[in-house]
């Protein structure tokens, strides 16, 4: 945008300041005072708007945007930090003092001046339409007639569509909205781009976004074109909240910062670092990881290593040999080749080499992935499993468990081998839909930065809702009508309506009745009463499957009922609710991922938000998925071993 334009909606938008600030000017403290005071800006940004405001790759949060508020705040005199809230609780305004300022490159439009207040333009950004490359149907704007268009729900796009657009502070519309589009809205602009990224009318026949986010696609080599003319150009402001209060002094300081980044030079400079090409920022299109290069020759060593063992332990077997029949022979002889022989092939033949080093490196290793195999199959023959010499002078007993671990342990790793090779398989499918090793190394480190803050989430929700379903089973038991009433109250209403509705009423709804939580107690609060309420019909089914043999005994012993409960009905009554509890609690695990919703950086966020703005959600979502996974397998093992404990006082 040439500089004229710039002056000259810069000059256009300061004509109308008096009126403004004239309105605000008689409040006795203003929101400057107060940030002054605080020593601290905070400013809302959105977290997936690349080249604007992103996820950089040291894990902090880069782009246009998030240099300007460190620019603003350093001339402020003030330490300035982020907050990553929804772009819809940005503009609908009513922000509860959770946020400053929101430097998000916001249009002025008369809708959102009802409800916030702007600045004069920092900078003007052209819209502009993409479709994939190989559309051929859009040339003019009536071609997008009956077409579906893809664009961020409550952006200035949607209603440049709808056909509502009043644009301020300098912006200008070039053409009129196409008529009969189907408008499908997305949480953010990287949300369409993926959406029109499987192909030209999959899904979406084009999009609608900021000029400088398509180029930098297309730059990487997305199947992307820009279609038509722009339709219309944004002149760009920071936003305050309207419900903060008296905001004059500081809309006039923000204006005369504004102004003078403008004069300096600084606004210029920091938008040719972003909306130019620069290869410092803009990631470039990653070859594949061709990791059997390097290990080649260590796997195929190690393959005729175990190998070579092999002949020695099929001799063992003839000779009846005691370790030729330990299932960790087995293990060596199954899980070795699906690991370093099966592995390396399905790599070899989905990944990009050359025949010939797929041919150098599949060949032995396919045959000594059948030797392995082989001896394998002999180790689990029935004759593998007779007796070893020296066995006969054993007692009996000791011969029948041995025979039983060592078949239980073959179960075992068979089990296991199962398994592995369903994983290989997976991971074959993967790299031939191009899965980007590469890519998931490189963000693993962050992405698995907001584990910790998904594991309190889950510890701090877990202990909430175990105290809340005791009270609240303990209350539906009860004789007390009020305890029973409030009890039976709190169950029906957590379990009828939506988590995701309780998450949002505690960190949305909350602030209008005075009552402001910080997101991840909203989310522990809400996933506690919500499972808690679950769990409360579950411990009451447990209370009510012991005896009431067993409570008349204690009551006939003398023990009051307080007594018998701690003493007699809750340790069996936690016995008989493990199992249920258990799977409450692994559902838990993985609805805490919803806290995202807030902004919280959790483990699910992260994945979100880096998996979007590169369009690689695939790799991103699977390191989550892994995470996820796992915690739930190792709470799996650890309530199986809890689970066997109880039960040692019911064997007979």
């Amino acid at each position: 945008m040439s500089r004229a334009i710039v002056a000259l909606g810069v000059a256009a938008f300061l004509a109308g300041m008096p009126c403004r600030s004239g309105a605000l000017a008689e409040e006795a403290r203003d929101m400057l005072d107060e940030v002054l005071a605080a020593g601290k800006l905070v400013v809302a940004v959105d977290a997936n708007y690349y080249p604007q405001s992103f996820i950089g790759k040291g894990g902090e949060l880069d782009g246009f945007d998030v240099d300007v508020a460190r620019e603003v705040a350093r001339r402020l005199g003030v330490k300035v930090s982020f907050a990553t809230p929804d772009w819809e609780a940005i503009v609908g305004g009513r922000w509860a003092r959770r946020f400053d300022l929101s430097i998000g490159s916001m249009a002025p439009t008369a809708e959102r001046e009802k409800v916030l207040w702007f600045t004069i333009p920092y900078y003007f950004c052209s819209a502009s339409f993409v479709a994939h490359r190989d559309n051929t149907t859009i040339r003019e704007p009536a071609d997008l007639a009956a077409k579906s268009v893809g664009l961020c729900k409550g952006a200035t796009y949607q209603r440049y569509l709808e056909a509502n657009l009043d644009i301020r502070g300098g912006g200008r519309t070039f053409y009129a909205p196409p008529k009969g589009a189907a408008i499908k809205g997305y949480n953010s602009d990287s949300d369409a781009l993926q959406e029109l990224r499987l192909g030209d009318g999959v899904r979406l026949d084009a999009a609608l976004m900021a000029k400088p986010m398509i180029e930098r696609e297309i730059r990487d080599g997305a199947p992307f074109k820009i279609v038509l003319d722009p339709p219309f150009y944004e002149a760009l402001a920071f936003a305050l909240d309207r419900a903060r209060g008296p905001s004059a002094r500081m809309l006039a300081r923000l204006d005369e910062l504004i102004g003078a980044m403008h004069k300096d030079g600084t606004l210029r400079a920091l938008s040719r670092k972003w909306f130019e090409s620069d290869p410092t920022v803009a990631p470039r299109p990653r070859a594949p990881v061709l990791w059997l290069r390097p290990l080649g020759p260590f796997l195929a060593a190690l393959m005729l290593l175990t190998g070579g063992a092999g002949v020695l332990c099929l001799g063992a077997l003839r000779r009846r040999r005691a370790w030729a029949r330990r299932p960790l022979t087995l293990a060596a002889f199954l899980l070795v080749p699906l690991a370093a022989g099966v592995l390396p092939l399905v790599e070899g033949l989905t990944a990009k080499y050359t025949w010939d080093e797929r041919l150098w490196l599949g060949l032995p290793l396919l045959a000594l992935a059948a030797w392995h195999w082989g001896v394998a199959w002999a180790l689990t023959r029935p004759s593998a499993l007779a007796a070893p010499e020296g066995a006969a002078e054993l007692p009996l007993a000791e011969r029948i468990m041995a025979a039983r671990r060592d078949a239980r342990a073959r179960f075992g790793l068979l089990t296991a081998a199962v398994c592995l090779a369903i994983l290989i398989a997976l991971y074959g499918v993967l790299r031939v839909f191009e899965l980007d090793v590469s890519f998931v190394s490189e963000w693993f480190p962050f992405v698995m930065g907001g584990a910790g803050l998904t594991l309190l989430v889950s510890a701090l929700s877990i202990a909430l809702a175990s105290l809340l379903a005791l009270a609240g089973a303990l209350g539906r038991l009860s004789k007390n009508p009020t305890a029973y009433g409030v009890s039976s109250f709190y169950v029906s209403l957590f379990r009828g309506t939506p988590l995701i509705l309780q998450i949002y009423i505690c960190y949305f709804a909350l602030p209008q009745l005075g009552v402001i939580l910080p997101a991840v107690v909203a989310g522990v609060l809400a996933l506690g009463a919500n499972y808690g309420a679950y769990m409360t019909e579950i411990f009451r089914a447990g209370v009510e499957a012991v005896g009431k043999g067993q409570t008349e005994a204690a009551h006939a012993l003398g023990m009051t009922r307080p007594q018998t409960l701690r003493r007699i009905v809750l340790p069996q009554a936690f016995r008989i609710v493990i199992p249920a509890v258990g799977n409450e609690f692994v559902a838990m695990l993985k609805d805490s991922a919803l806290v995202g919703a807030m902004g919280v950086h959790d483990l699910m966020w992260r994945a979100q938000t880096v998996g979007r703005q590169n369009c690689k959600s695939l790799e991103t979502l699977l390191i989550a998925g892994a995470f996820y996974w796992l915690l739930t397998i190792l709470f799996q093992r650890a309530q199986g071993r809890l689970e066997a404990r109880m039960a040692q006082g019911e064997r007979r």
